[in-house]
């Protein structure tokens, strides 16, 4: 899944990120094992947590995140996975989401949902 990444996702143009309370702005945001977080290329950050906590306003590309929960104020355009974390999704999903421990909430999937430890509402 995620190789030497916590999250890495992509977000649509005008929209804010928040990682552990901070807001940053950008589409392509990478958040790595040692804490780093990547926004279109540059180091930005950097979050001590290992359990990364994401929340997007807007719509977002696609999401995929080894731990933390994930939020997203619009739509998802792709795929959603998360190892551990709950995933609430205030608009629809237009791809899969998959958890393997943590609640999934959405309006509507066009996809397939999964998770082997967690509610699907």
């Amino acid at each position: 899944m995620l190789k030497n990444l916590i999250a890495k996702f992509a977000t649509k143009s005008g929209a804010t990120v928040s990682i552990d309370g901070v807001t940053y702005s950008g589409n392509n945001i990478q958040i790595f094992g040692d804490g780093n977080i990547q926004i279109d290329g540059d180091i930005v950050g950097r979050s001590e947590n290992k359990q990364v906590n994401i929340h997007v306003t807007g719509d977002c590309s696609s999401i995929e995140t080894a731990s933390g929960n994930i939020g997203i104020g619009g739509n998802v355009h792709n795929n959603v996975e998360s190892v551990s974390g709950d995933i609430t999704i205030h608009g629809n999903v237009h791809g899969n989401v998959e958890s393997v421990s943590g609640d999934v909430n959405c309006k509507s999937i066009v996809g397939k949902v999964t998770t082997v430890s967690g509610d699907i509402g």
